[in-house]
């Protein structure tokens, strides 16, 4: 009787322990929110001025001021949207999915998993501030400029499960041709605004600068004028998308040659790539745009003066470009990377392509980035296209176009036929210029075709040459519809021509 006793004692002193925690439990939980119209602020186990204080902490490590980092920010961008990612990641508590578009500097080719890019330390900073999972998604390609993105958006990313995206085309958008400069770069915004405000992202231009320039002692290169102070910034400003500059603040110091930024402190050997210290100030930069935009949430949580709430339906009204050689509308592509294991591209596209024959071309892939290769003259691709009947019922003038692997250090010829079962619609011969760098260029037809039907055929066929050589590494079939709306359409559009043309690639 007595151990019964003694054990039943001892149990009720358990539940009475426990019961005493639970309370105490609860008290401190309460006190560890707040609820503000319904939206919970969570206080986790840093205050935000503990994770402000320990962000400027590790930027001035690598030798960034909060001065710097308050000045790199060129755009807040669209206030009220980072505003209800806040709302929704604290009422639903889940992740934050992040997703990098971007060139070489932003590819995992040049890191291993110890290394840090800049969008890793933003990604860091936001698991402190928000306390919930954090999903990558990179889909940068060495050597490859905006204009891929700008077609192909929709193959490389499901953007409506995104929340935030980082742009980093500065470094290569910089040596576009002539022709792409800066009109791309807004071809790709332009994209991105024309989902459903309620399913756009927020955007971030993360602008690096090809090292070269910032120690270059060519007097053109002496204000480290580029890309972004030519176009980017303009176009930031124009669609309210944000924008953190690295260059601003690491070329004053480069040109003053200040301890902390000499070459070999932010410049890989190859004179193009930031080192790892220079990928932990970018991220550092654009965290503390992110944490200037938390700290306007905390003060205002409920969203007053904002435009917080946004019909499901909504779409942005698409106004004049900034550039009169932007045409680009409806864009669609048939991406090597993404599509080639259905053998045709998904069908959030405006034309759905699938490639349909293949002789004497093979998958291949050169330095992450896949593609259909072949060298010799006796082969062909054909890709089956059909137009979305929406889209259909709105354009129909289109521009064919493609990506393409380099190098190539032969004189190479292709002849791009574009027809449908009663309509030639185009026959062009293009020489591929020589090149020497491990690049992604493109070609996009000078033609404006004017489709007769939904249905129509694209054929690339090698062209012999006297060496009886050919090359060529396919990593993209594109096409844009045209809005004419903004635009010249030039006289040589058309319906049937069969014209013969040698086109120089941009």
């Amino acid at each position: 009787m007595t151990t019964i006793y003694q054990k039943t004692l001892c149990n009720l002193f358990l539940v009475n322990v426990i019961i005493v925690l639970i309370i105490i439990y609860s008290g401190i939980y309460s006190k560890t929110q707040q609820n503000i119209e319904g939206v919970r602020i969570l206080r986790h186990h840093q205050t935000i001025a503990q994770v402000e204080k320990n962000l400027i902490r590790l930027a001035k490590d690598v030798d960034i001021t909060q001065n710097m980092m308050e000045k790199s920010i060129t755009h807040f961008g669209d206030v009220s949207k980072f505003h209800r990612l806040c709302k929704e990641i604290f009422l639903k508590q889940r992740k934050i999915s992040i997703a990098i578009l971007g060139g070489s500097a932003s590819a995992s080719f040049h890191t291993t998993s110890k290394t840090k890019r800049y969008f890793d330390h933003v990604a860091i900073f936001l698991e402190e501030i928000f306390n919930v999972e954090i999903e990558i998604v990179n889909e940068s390609l060495g050597g490859t400029q905006s204009i891929m993105s700008s077609y192909c958006l929709q193959n490389m990313l499901n953007v409506t499960n995104v929340d935030i995206i980082l742009l980093e085309f500065a470094i290569n958008d910089n040596f576009a041709h002539v022709n792409l400069r800066g009109r791309t770069i807004e071809d790709l915004v332009r994209h991105l605004k024309s989902f459903p405000c309620k399913e756009q992202p927020y955007v971030i231009f993360a602008n690096l600068i090809s090292t070269q320039i910032l120690f270059s002692n060519l007097t053109k290169f002496e204000n480290c004028t580029t890309v972004e102070d030519e176009y980017f910034n303009a176009v930031a400003k124009y669609y309210n998308i944000a924008a953190v500059s690295w260059k601003n603040q690491i070329c004053e110091k480069t040109h003053k040659s200040m301890i902390g930024f000499k070459f070999d402190d932010i410049s890989k050997p190859d004179k193009n790539h930031p080192t790892l210290k220079g990928h932990a100030q970018l991220g550092y930069m654009i965290s503390f745009l992110l944490l200037r935009l938390y700290k306007m949430f905390q003060q205002n949580p409920s969203g007053k003066s904002l435009n917080t709430k946004i019909p499901n339906n909504l779409t942005t009204m698409l106004t004049k470009p900034i550039d009169p050689r932007v045409w680009l509308a409806n864009p669609a592509c048939f991406m090597i990377k993404h599509d080639i294991e259905q053998m045709c591209n998904n069908k959030n596209n405006n034309v759905y392509i699938c490639l349909k024959e293949r002789k004497s071309f093979r998958f291949e892939q050169i330095r992450n980035i896949p593609g259909i290769y072949s060298n010799t003259p006796k082969g062909y691709l054909k890709f089956q296209c059909v137009v979305n009947k929406e889209t259909f019922k709105n354009r129909k003038k289109i521009k064919i176009g493609f990506a393409y692997r380099a190098p190539l250090l032969e004189t190479t010829y292709l002849k791009l036929n574009v027809f449908s079962k009663n309509t030639s619609y185009l026959s062009e011969n293009i020489l591929f210029p020589l090149c020497v760098f491990y690049v992604t260029r493109t070609y996009e037809s000078n033609e404006i075709l004017t489709l007769t039907g939904r249905e129509f055929t694209v054929e690339f066929k090698p062209v012999a040459t006297e060496k009886d050589n050919f090359k060529l590494y396919l990593v993209a079939l594109l096409i844009g519809f045209v809005d004419d709306s903004f635009m010249v359409i030039p006289n040589n559009s058309t319906t049937g021509g069969k014209t013969v043309r040698e086109h120089h690639h941009q």
